[in-house]
C-alpha cells in the first residue's frame, strides 16, 4: 500500500504479524512488478508507476481487524473458519467492493487451513478448532531429522534411498 501511495519502494524491515506470510518488509519478488509492467508498457502511461496503480490496489489491516473478520465470517457463514491470510483477502475484497467498485464479483482463495493458525482461530471465534484426522494423524508420528551434506548429488542419493 505504501508503495501504491508513494511511488516509492522503501525496504524495511519485516513486521510480525497474525499473517505471517505477509510480514516480509524486503520481498524480493518485488522487482518482477515493475519488470512485468515495462514488458506490457502502453504509451499512453504516464510513468511505470501509473499503470501499476491503475490495476493493483493495496490495503493493510491490523491483527485485531484480522481476528474481528475471522469471527465475523465464522458467525455470518454457518460457521465457517478462516486463517488469517484469507481474512486479510476478505477484508480487502470487502473494501474494494464498498470504496472502488461494487459492480464486480470477487474470489478469494485460500491457501491455508486454520488449522495452522490454532490459536489465533480459536481466540478469534471464540471455541476449540478440532484439526482434521489427517493433520492429527502427523502430530502423533514419531518426528525425525536428518542431516545431510550441502551438495545436490547427496540430497538426491538420500531421496532416492528413503522412497
Amino acid at each position: 500500500p505504501q508503495y501504491l501511495a508513494s511511488g516509492e519502494f522503501s525496504p524495511r524491515p519485516s513486521v510480525r504479524t497474525l499473517s505471517n506470510a505477509m510480514d516480509v518488509g524486503n520481498p524480493s519478488n518485488f522487482a518482477r512488478l515493475p519488470a512485468f509492467y515495462k514488458s506490457e508498457a502502453t504509451p499512453d502511461a504516464d510513468t511505470l508507476w501509473d499503470q501499476i496503480r491503475k490495476d493493483i490496489v493495496g490495503k493493510h489491516y491490523t491483527d485485531e481487524q484480522t481476528q474481528a473478520a475471522i469471527r465475523l465470517v465464522h458467525q455470518q457463514y454457518d460457521g465457517y473458519v478462516m486463517c488469517p491470510h484469507t481474512a486479510v483477502g476478505y477484508l480487502g475484497l470487502r473494501d474494494y467492493l464498498k470504496e472502488i467498485d461494487s459492480s464486480v464479483y470477487g474470489i478469494i482463495l485460500a491457501t491455508a487451513h486454520p488449522a495452522k493458525f490454532l490459536d489465533v482461530v480459536e481466540d478469534a471465534i471464540g471455541e476449540s478448532y478440532p484439526l482434521p484426522g489427517s493433520l492429527q494423524a502427523l502430530v502423533d508420528k514419531e518426528k525425525r531429522a536428518t542431516s545431510l551434506p550441502n551438495r545436490y548429488e547427496a540430497l538426491k542419493e538420500f531421496l532416492q534411498d528413503n522412497r
